[in-house]
């Protein structure tokens, strides 16, 4: 029998508390006029609630760390 293991954070993103972080970081964001986009903030929330850094070249995610508490890594 085959056993095919999706090892995606989005499976992560499906679990009720995430989504609602993410919904919270939106509504965050968007009251001090820093706009963002839906996926943005389902990675923010990924990260935020296991603890991961987040890596990126997208300077969106500076702005987004001013409001909602992110570990990022940047190049």
């Amino acid at each position: 029998m085959k056993t095919i293991v999706d090892t995606s954070v989005w499976l992560l993103a499906f679990r009720k508390r995430i989504l609602s972080d993410a919904a919270r970081f939106f509504n965050t964001c968007r009251t001090h006029g820093v706009q963002g986009s839906h996926i943005d903030f389902l990675i923010s929330a990924v990260a935020a609630n296991n603890g991961f850094a987040i890596l990126t070249l997208d300077n969106d995610f500076s702005r987004y760390a001013q409001f909602i508490n992110l570990s990022l890594v940047t190049l």
